[in-house]
């Protein structure tokens, strides 16, 4: 991921925030399918197309009359190398069934700026981030996308810093070691309740 973030320095990246991904978040009938975040973000791209570019990329977790539906809307798009993520300057993270547990930490290591989708899906670190230091927090509804998109493209140096952030963070305190302290500490913390 470093190397790309490299060959996508920021002042080269699509200035349009980017997402791809799956129908996941809850079971798509016709009657729901527009209620869900990932639907919802999709719709958002198809209005406004400039500023966001969002698609999804593959079918689950639906009726089998979904997919077509959908797909006559405009809403499928390809699959898109992870590395060719980094292109665009903002990386849009928005829940499944839960958080995104890889992407969000590739996104925060991407030099792109996260637009995070607040929700109370947590993974372990989730709580050391913090809003307009890491990453710039986002209504669980999406409604303040375009507000804070719009936001982050009147202070290209802000977000540039705050991506910036982002990498330091991951760097600094998500490497593999890390990762074993924080889940020994967890088994002991889990261990006394098992003695309890």
């Amino acid at each position: 991921m470093e190397a790309g973030s490299n060959k996508h320095p920021w002042e080269k990246k699509a200035p349009q925030a980017f997402w791809r991904g799956a129908t996941s978040g809850g079971h798509l009938t016709l009657a729901n399918w527009d209620q869900f975040a990932r639907t919802k973000l999709v719709l958002l791209s198809l209005k406004h197309p400039h500023e966001l570019d969002a698609r999804i990329n593959k079918f689950v977790q639906c009726d089998a009359e979904v997919p077509e539906l959908l797909k006559a809307k405009g809403m499928q798009g390809s699959t898109v190398d992870q590395i060719d993520h980094l292109k665009y300057k903002y990386l849009v993270d928005v829940d499944g069934n839960t958080c995104t547990f890889e992407r969000c930490f590739w996104e925060l290591l991407s030099n792109s700026l996260l637009l995070k989708q607040e929700t109370p899906n947590i993974q372990w670190y989730y709580g050391a981030l913090k809003p307009y230091e890491h990453y710039v927090p986002v209504k669980k509804d999406l409604s303040d996308l375009l507000e804070k998109l719009a936001w982050a493209k009147a202070h290209d140096r802000e977000a540039k810093q705050i991506a910036a952030n982002a990498t330091a963070f991951v760097k600094q305190n998500l490497n593999t070691e890390d990762s074993f302290v924080y889940m020994a500490y967890l088994l002991q913390e889990y261990a006394k309740l098992q003695r309890d």
